[in-house]
């Protein structure tokens, strides 16, 4: 694992417990999926990662997609550090991205996760309905 990438995962885990907050980015206070993925990686000494502050709770992925795009690269194999870009719980639009995580472990039995979820900042194992939700999988770049 790189240094990087253990460094966004000791920070990400320092975020649990954090409230789900729409637009939210203070650790303690209130944080959305978004927010956590760019505070973690600026915590973590990623420079030059830029949120716009004008998405909506349900916006059609294109701030998303322009995040990711910008600021990572798309890799075909999930390592820990990476961040996974997932469509909503209804695999309605499996096409559009929703919701942005952290892969926090990789065992050979399990997989796990760390993310601004409704329910506030969380790790978890994650099952077959979280790994049907995967629309890409991305690596932060640190230029």
């Amino acid at each position: 694992m790189s240094e990087l990438a253990q460094q966004l995962i000791d920070e990400a885990r320092t975020w649990k417990g954090t409230r789900f907050q729409h637009q939210g980015n203070i650790k303690g206070l209130g944080v959305d999926c978004v927010n956590f993925i760019a505070s973690v990686a600026k915590d973590a000494g990623v420079k030059n990662l830029n949120i716009p502050r004008d998405y909506r709770p349900h916006e059609d992925g294109t701030i998303m997609v322009r995040l990711l795009t910008e600021y990572m690269e798309m890799v075909p194999e999930m390592e820990a550090g990476d961040v996974l870009a997932l469509c909503d719980e209804a695999c309605a639009k499996p096409e559009i991205p929703r919701h942005l995580v952290f892969v926090s472990e990789i065992t050979p039995r399990t997989t796990f996760i760390v993310h601004a979820s409704q329910h506030g900042v969380r790790e978890h194992r994650i099952n077959d309905h979280w790994r049907r939700r995967i629309h890409s999988i991305w690596r932060i770049k640190n230029d």
